[in-house]
Parts: C-alpha cells; sequence; structure tokens
C-alpha cells in the first residue's frame, strides 16, 4: 500500500501558493502550509480538505522572521514524518526599507533568510521521504540583480526592485547549493520563474503609484495564479523534478540563468554569510 506524500508550501493562503496547494491536494498530496491570517489559513484548509481529505495543516507565521520560521519547521516535524515535496514560494517586497526586530532589512529576511532557516531544518523530513524535492520559487528579475555584499542589508542605498532582484538571485544560487550538499542523500533542488502573475505581492508593502504600476503591468502581461502555479507543481510532481537538479526552469522547462546566478563561489559565499546571519539571531 503507497503512503500519501506530504508538501510543505510557503506561502499558500493566496495567489501561486494557494494555487499550487490547490493543484497538488488534487493530485492526492496532503497539503502543509504557512500563510499569516488564521482565519484565511483555515478557509484554505477547509478547501483543501474538501478537495482530498488528508489531513492537510496550516501554519500562521511571519516570515520575515528567522524565529518564528524556526518555530514553523519545529511544528512541521512534529506533524509529519516524511516531506516529499518542499516548496519555497512566499515572498514579496518593501517599497521602503524596513527593518525586523532582528535586524534585518524585510526583503532579504523574506524572500532568502527565512527559507534558508526553515529549509535547512527540514532537511531531515526530506531525507525520510528520498527521493525527495525542493522547490524555490524565483523570478526573471534575477537578471537585473547586482549584490553589494557590502550592503546585503541595503544601509547605505535601499532600491526596492533592486533588492527583489538580487533576492531573487539568492533564491537561484541557494537552490543550487542545496543541490550540491543534498542530492547524494535523494533531494534533488531547483527553482523556476512562475512567469508574471496577477498576484497582490505588488499591493502589499508599497504606496498607491507603485500598486496602480503593478495592476497596468499584470494586466498587460501577467497570467492568471492558476497559470503561474504550473511550474511548481511539474518540479513537484514530475520525473524531471527529481532526475535534475540545482537548475532554473520557467513554463515548465530549463531555462538558462544569468551568468551569476552559475556562478558557484558566490552562491557558496551566500551560504557562509547566511549561517553567520542566523547563528547571530539565534545566539
Amino acid at each position: 500500500m503507497s503512503r500519501t506524500k506530504t508538501v510543505f508550501i510557503t506561502g499558500a493562503t493566496s495567489g501561486i501558493g494557494l494555487h499550487t496547494a490547490i493543484q497538488l491536494a488534487q493530485k492526492g498530496f496532503r497539503v502543509l502550509f504557512t500563510g499569516r491570517d488564521i482565519q484565511k489559513i483555515e478557509a484554505v484548509r477547509r478547501q483543501l480538505e474538501n478537495i482530498t481529505p488528508a489531513g492537510h495543516v496550516g501554519y500562521p507565521a511571519e516570515l520575515t522572521s528567522m524565529r518564528e520560521a524556526s518555530q514553523v519547521a519545529d511544528a512541521v516535524r512534529q506533524d509529519a514524518k516524511h516531506l516529499d515535496v518542499l516548496i519555497s514560494n512566499a515572498g514579496g517586497v518593501y517599497q521602503k526599507r524596513v527593518v525586523t526586530e532582528e535586524g534585518l532589512e524585510a526583503t532579504f529576511a523574506l524572500n532568502h533568510l527565512a527559507p534558508f532557516v526553515l529549509i535547512r531544518r527540514c532537511i531531515p523530513l526530506l531525507e525520510a521521504a528520498a527521493p525527495a524535492r525542493i522547490v524555490v520559487v524565483s523570478s526573471h528579475s534575477h537578471y537585473s540583480a547586482r549584490v553589494d555584499w557590502s550592503d546585503l542589508q541595503c544601509e547605505k542605498k535601499y532600491q526596492p526592485l533592486l533588492q527583489y532582484a538580487n533576492t531573487k538571485l539568492m533564491n537561484i544560487w541557494f537552490s543550487k547549493v542545496l543541490d550540491e550538499r543534498f542530492a547524494g542523500k535523494g533531494i534533488r533542488s531547483n527553482a523556476l520563474h512562475p512567469g508574471v502573475v496577477r498576484t497582490g505581492i505588488g499591493y502589499k508593502n508599497t504606496n498607491l503609484l507603485g500598486r496602480a504600476g503593478w495592476w497596468l503591468f499584470t494586466r498587460i502581461k501577467g497570467i492568471e495564479p492558476e497559470a503561474g502555479a504550473t511550474t511548481s507543481v511539474f518540479l513537484a510532481t514530475e520525473p524531471q523534478g527529481i532526475e535534475v537538479g540545482g537548475k532554473y526552469f520557467s513554463n515548465c522547462r530549463e531555462k538558462q540563468p544569468s551568468p551569476a546566478a552559475l556562478d558557484g563561489v558566490q552562491a557558496e559565499k551566500l551560504w557562509e554569510i547566511s549561517e553567520h546571519l542566523e547563528n547571530k539571531v539565534f545566539q
């Protein structure tokens, strides 16, 4: 008798994450997921149970906090014996520089360091399900990244779209090193661009002009969230998502990322800095 497959998705109460959860529930997965709003979490949980009763669980979490990311990982380890798939989907951008209670720039904290903390704490659950998969939602924005190693927290200058692009490049670096370190234990990791998706990401933490610009841009070039979930679901379920690792995908196909994204030295440097920042938070 085959066991039920389990997926853990961050940021699954709206947008791409919600439709990823729905589509995987339709494929028979038990879905564990995070969100910020308890009422939305419960509504999504009930929706998933109506699709396939599998004991889906939602966790409230503010993933700009490394402590909350760690607490969520602890809760997942209590609720699941294994994870077949972990999808790092939650992300965002702040119009103005915001510093979290842990002293981190918020876009960097949410898009990179929280996944770094959370995923590494879930590795034992992925090992228990091997072959297992990590899917990291990045963006084509990474092509315009210009990471300044002397100013990762943007203390000198904060440009929201540039910082978003930088963290999306970091997503690819992180996925690459994850695959290098854990492929031998049966865990493959890949990153992806979901497309320009009509989600609420451009309406959060921004001003009226920014919201209007996002609305216009996505109405002209955007796709619906259901379509935006396609590549995440592909990497979570299709053979290619376990046969290759350390790659970047778009439209369910492998795509060449930026030259910087292929730089293994910088990828390792980011890992080392991230470990240092994590230790600093938890010391």
